[in-house]
């Protein structure tokens, strides 16, 4: 996919663009010499169709239209998009919000700036000789990373229904499709997926669904936007800008849903364009994505509740010291103007 094809855009072309999306708060002229540059490091490679809200803002000119040039670097997995922007190698991630709980409770300086995909869309699937979650137990289980989120959601469940962990073998495969195609191969009984490959795996007769998350969890969170603490005290305006044009790229997709199904089959030429078109469909009909970025305050707590039940983290962050009041103040401030 082409990134920005200008370097600026002219007054006439930003109110073009402002018009065709009819949901713009703002439209301020902005000339290329002025953008500010920012590194999103998103983690999923390739971009889960959770995520195109972030390509949606790039390829609509939201981005510059709020005085932003942003350079997207896809990583396998979001426990490296967290590490990017711990390492300062990223201004922005986009991880799971396993993968950041765990950062901070092991001391990582970053902070939540908005939460634009925060619920959760992973569904258990396994083969039929697996009943249930405890079922799992003695299998073999996909998952992208060992300590990631895929690795710790199921282990959240299998704790709740009394399970044993320790009896299940877990195996590091990388993105969705690399799990999904695991188990058709029959090289792992079960694994964990978005729910825009629940159609094609259903279609196999030994394949079955063991368990909802977003269903038996569904306050636990899936995806945030992230900032290390020094990138929030240097980049605050810059980043509120950012969750901005994230918003408006969010209410931009709601009211133009064929345009964005057409934009995210373009991201993912190689994927199941049934898959892809009935997945952003879903997460636009349902309005999935949140059109203010706002982190309510319930997902971080039950979440991390549930992260310490399980053992996976020794301490709680607070609401107030984990989410950044500070960006998340100008962002709405913003919006509203």
């Amino acid at each position: 996919m082409r990134g920005d094809k200008a370097q600026g855009l002219n007054r006439r072309t930003l109110l073009k663009a402002a018009g065709a999306a009819s949901l713009l708060p703002f439209s301020p002229a902005v000339h290329a010499q002025s953008l500010r540059k920012l590194t999103l490091a998103i983690g999923t490679a390739p971009p889960d169709p959770a995520c195109h809200y972030l390509y949606y803002a790039r390829e609509k000119g939201f981005y510059k239209a709020n005085g932003l040039e942003i350079d997207i670097k896809g990583m396998v997995s979001a426990t490296n998009a967290t590490r990017a922007v711990i390492a300062g190698e990223a201004d922005v991630g986009w991880p799971d919000g396993v993968s950041s709980i765990v950062a901070w409770d092991q001391g990582a300086k970053i902070k939540i700036m908005s939460a634009f995909a925060p619920k959760l869309d992973y569904v258990i699937v396994g083969t039929k000789d697996i009943a249930n979650i405890k079922g799992l137990e003695g299998k073999r289980f996909a998952v992208a990373t060992i300590g990631g989120g895929t690795a710790i959601i199921p282990k959240v469940m299998i704790e709740k229904a009394g399970g044993n962990n320790k009896a299940i073998r877990y195996v590091a495969l990388g993105n969705s499709a690399a799990r999904a195609q695991a188990l058709v191969a029959k090289t792992v009984d079960a694994t964990i997926v978005t729910s825009s490959f629940l159609p094609r795996l259903l279609t196999y007769s030994n394949i079955h669904v063991v368990a909802n998350a977003a269903a038996e969890i569904p306050d636990f969170v899936y995806t945030w936007e992230i900032v290390s603490d020094a990138g929030e005290a240097k980049n605050a305006d810059a980043l509120a800008s950012f969750g901005v044009a994230c918003a408006q790229a969010v209410r931009w997709a709601y009211a133009n849903k064929e345009d964005a199904i057409q934009i995210s089959l373009a991201l993912l030429p190689d994927a199941n364009k049934d898959e892809i078109r009935n997945s952003i469909k879903a997460y636009i009909e349902r309005k999935y994505w949140s059109q203010d970025g706002k982190l309510p305050r319930k997902t971080l707590d039950f979440s991390t509740e549930q992260l310490l039940d399980a053992g996976v983290i020794k301490q709680r962050p607070s609401y107030e010291s984990f989410y950044s009041s500070k960006i998340a103040d100008v962002i709405a401030k913003k919006l509203r103007a």
